[in-house]
């Protein structure tokens, strides 16, 4: 079980992290148990998620019923949290990095309470501006921008890898983000 000390300092990596600060990668639990523990990010995660898509009902993004709805968003909310670690595990295998994919993981984890609360943040202010047509198109792609920087960092500082291999671990885990949400869409 995880307790609200690893938490606060595990965020307030993640927020080292935010700020190109590697050092920030000494206030993760290390270890497998802290990289399991790192989890329950997605249950930190999770309110920020359940908004998101209430969001979107209201504003007639999603017209699913919720019967439906719930469990596919459930599933793919699931699957969005499992799918990469298990890719990154044999990125890193095959590239001879194994040794420091768990601390990598627990700070993709962490690191994505953060990022989740700033796409949720985008995602409603671009709804309540009248969409990216609205002003809001600009401030979305500079937080992209952003938000893959920051994702390179995180696994070019925690794997110990090049700038090169770490973009490859980005896009891998952008490319799998990509195929839950087609799939999460098509079924809807």
């Amino acid at each position: 079980m995880i307790t609200l000390r690893e938490s606060v300092l595990s965020l307030y990596g993640a927020g080292r992290l935010a700020r190109f600060d590697a050092s920030g990668l000494r206030y993760f639990s290390p270890g497998v148990d802290g990289a399991k523990r790192s989890f329950y990010a997605a249950a930190v995660v999770a309110p920020l998620y359940v908004l998101y898509v209430y969001v979107q009902i209201q504003s007639g993004l999603i017209k699913t019923p919720l019967v439906r709805l719930i469990p596919l968003e459930s599933v793919a909310y699931a699957v969005s949290w499992v799918a990469y670690p298990l890719a990154i595990l044999s990125f890193t295998r095959a590239l001879g990095r194994d040794r420091h994919v768990v601390r990598y993981i627990t700070a993709y984890n962490w690191s994505n309470v953060l990022l989740n609360a700033l796409y949720l943040g985008i995602g409603m202010m671009m709804m309540r501006a009248g969409g990216p047509a609205a002003g809001g198109g600009a401030f979305a792609l500079l937080a992209t921008v952003y938000m893959t920087v920051f994702l390179w960092f995180i696994a070019k500082s925690a794997l110990g890898v090049s700038g090169l291999v770490a973009a490859g671990a980005v896009l891998i885990d952008f490319t799998l983000g990509l195929l839950v949400q087609i799939a999460s869409a098509y079924m809807l």
